[in-house]
């Protein structure tokens, strides 16, 4: 038995026999520790974030497919081919709305069971960390993508109301770019340029793609028993709420259903990459709810943790 599972039993033990738990997360090491064992690993992990933040919010005020503007054909008699032809209409889910539901509902759910039920604050930290590096990371590659290529929204015609001149550009000089839109919302044709891919899709299929991860981890949905229906509902909402958001945005015209799915699978991938660094493992029932150290490498070998004894453990 290793020096940390020896540990776990014997804090537990000291609960089951009647001594008080010390305070409301037991494995909380403290400020010092943060100073003392890492700090320049905490000031990197903080610029970086910054980094990263900046760099999204220096790429979204650029110019709409500022390396390569999208065309769109316009015949002779002044029709425009293809799906980008559909009227207008307000959002269903707005930005701000589906932002709020990728960050809020996961952190919901994961302070409440960690707070009600595992009271470990290794294991609340390494949670909160996996979704906010999720979220972080599926936001900056989905602007990277929208601002330097870009595609154009199915309602784009609409709100570019284009009048071209007489010569484009092509072989029958009958391609142009937003520089003949003549609508009057500057702001609806900058956005209308930026369809490929979904950021309402790569954001709520992150974050429900994270919370499953979680959820399968605390909840051993899939151990080494028989699976509980309740525990398969559990990982059904988050997947299903996903799908209802992303193909809001195909149902009110504000995305073609290829940017949908390009933005569900950055969405997937990212978040398993960014669970995976944060928890020893994704799919093994018997890790995949231990929180990692920054400087001290999980023992592979160790005893099996229970996700309830996760607080008498020693703080890595």
């Amino acid at each position: 038995m290793s020096d940390s599972t020896l540990a776990t039993v014997n804090n537990r033990a000291d609960v089951e026999a009647g001594k008080p738990e010390s305070g409301f997360f037991p494995d909380w090491p403290g400020f010092r520790h943060f100073f003392r064992n890492s700090p320049l690993h905490a000031a990197i992990e903080m610029w970086t974030v910054w980094l990263v933040g900046a760099v999204s919010l220096y790429l979204f005020l650029q110019p709409p497919a500022f390396l390569r503007p999208p065309l769109f054909q316009v015949y002779p008699d002044g029709t425009v081919p293809g799906d980008i032809t559909v009227p207008y209409t307000p959002e269903i889910i707005s930005t701000i709305a589906s932002a709020g539901i990728a960050t809020g509902v996961p952190l919901l759910v994961i302070v409440l069971v960690e707070f009600t039920w595992i009271r470990s604050f290794r294991s609340l930290m390494a949670a909160i960390r996996g979704l906010q590096m999720a979220l972080l990371y599926t936001t900056f590659a989905t602007v990277v993508i929208k601002t330097t290529f870009g595609s154009l929204r199915p309602h784009f015609v609409d709100v570019c109301a284009p009048l071209p001149p007489l010569s484009g550009t092509g072989f029958d000089k009958d391609w142009y770019n937003a520089t003949v839109c003549t609508g009057n919302d500057a702001s609806r044709i900058r956005d209308a340029q930026q369809s490929f891919p979904s950021g309402h899709a790569s954001s709520a299929f992150a974050a429900a793609t994270y919370l499953i991860l979680w959820l399968n981890a605390v909840l051993k949905v899939y151990g080494p028993y028989q699976t509980p229906e309740w525990k398969f509902l559990a990982l059904l909402g988050p997947l299903l709420g996903a799908t209802l958001i992303a193909l809001s945005k195909v149902a009110d015209s504000y995305h073609h259903a290829s940017d949908v799915v390009a933005g569900a699978a950055i969405g997937t991938i990212i978040a398993l990459v960014a669970y995976r660094g944060a928890h020893a493992s994704i799919f093994d029932w018997r890790y995949n709810h231990m929180p990692l150290s920054p400087s001290k490498p999980f023992d592979y070998e160790t005893d099996y943790v229970d996700v309830r004894d996760l607080r008498f453990g020693t703080s890595a």
